[in-house]
C-alpha cells in the first residue's frame, strides 16, 4: 500500500492531486483548515477505492504538525509527502503588501512547508526510502512586483528544495520542487491581473504527477512562461523594472 500524505488538499491543486492519486491500494492523509471542504475530497477519493483520512490543521503550527505526521509515520511509513499549502495576497488594489499580509503568507508557504517536512526527515533518512514535493511557483524563478510575499516565500522554497534533493539524495530520499504557471483555482480566480497562459486543472495535475513519477528535480511549466521567466531573470537588475512595466501594461 502506497502512503499519501497531502497538505493543502480543501481545494485548488491540493484536493485535485488527492482526487489524482486516489486509487486501490492507495491510503491518503489529508490536511487543511476547513474540515467541511477535506471531507468533500475525502469522500470523492473514497469513491475511487483509496483509504483517506482528514485531519483540519493549519501547517503554521508547527507542534500539532509533528504530532499528525509522526503518529500517521508510526503506523503507516509515509511513501510521497507533499507540502503543498501556501496562500497568497498581493498589494490588493494598494502601493505595498502590508506588514500583517506579508508575515502570513511567509509563515504559511515557507515555515508551513518546513513544519510540514522536518518530522518525518530521521525517519526517512532511517528508511533510506522517501520523496518529498514542495509546491512553489514559476513567480519562484520570477519574482511578481503585485505579489512580492508570494513570490519570495516561493523562491526560498524552490532553492530550499533544489538543496535538499542534493543532500538527501545519498540517504535514498527523493526531492521534487513543482513550479506552476498560472493554474485555474480559487487562488487565482480572486486574481485582478493578466495571467497569460492560464491552464487548466486537470492539465496541471498530470504534468505535476508525471514529473513526480519521474523524479524530476524541478517540476515547471508551463514551458513557454519557464522559458520568460528564466529569461527575465537573467536580465541586468536595472533592466527588470521596464519589462515588468512593458508585460503589465499589456
Amino acid at each position: 500500500m502506497m502512503v499519501i500524505v497531502i497538505t493543502g488538499a480543501t481545494s485548488g491543486i491540493g484536493a485535485a492531486l488527492a482526487r489524482a492519486y486516489a486509487a486501490p491500494g492507495r491510503r491518503l492523509y489529508l490536511c487543511g483548515r476547513r474540515q467541511a471542504l477535506l471531507d468533500e475530497t475525502a469522500s470523492h477519493c473514497r469513491t475511487q477505492g483509496a483509504s483517506v483520512e482528514t485531519r483540519a490543521l493549519d501547517v503554521n503550527h508547527r507542534d500539532a504538525m509533528a504530532q499528525w505526521l509522526l503518529e500517521i509515520d508510526q503506523e503507516f511509513p509515509v511513501d510521497l509527502l507533499i507540502a503543498n499549502a501556501g496562500v497568497a495576497d498581493g498589494l490588493r488594489g494598494g502601493d505595498f503588501e502590508s506588514a500583517k499580509a506579508t508575515e502570513k503568507v511567509f509563515a504559511t508557504n515557507l515555515w508551513g512547508s518546513i513544519h510540514t517536512v522536518m518530522p518525518l526527515l530521521p525517519n526517512m533518512v532511517a528508511r533510506r526510502s522517501g520523496q518529498i514535493v514542495l509546491m512553489s511557483s514559476v513567480a519562484g524563478i520570477l519574482p511578481l512586483p503585485m505579489t512580492p510575499s508570494y513570490s519570495a516565500s516561493k523562491a526560498a522554497l524552490l532553492q530550499w528544495g533544489i538543496a535538499l534533493r542534493g543532500s538527501l539524495s545519498r540517504h535514498g530520499i527523493r526531492v521534487n520542487v513543482i513550479c506552476p504557471g498560472y493554474v485555474r483555482s480559487p487562488m487565482t480566480d480572486v486574481n485582478r491581473f493578466a495571467m497569460p497562459l492560464l491552464m487548466d486543472m486537470e492539465t496541471a495535475v498530470a504534468r505535476i504527477q508525471k514529473g513526480i513519477r519521474r523524479n524530476r528535480a524541478v517540476i515547471a511549466f508551463p514551458a513557454v512562461t519557464v522559458w520568460l521567466a528564466r529569461l527575465v531573470s537573467a536580465m541586468p537588475a536595472r533592466w527588470v523594472p521596464f519589462v515588468y512595466r512593458r508585460l503589465l501594461n499589456r
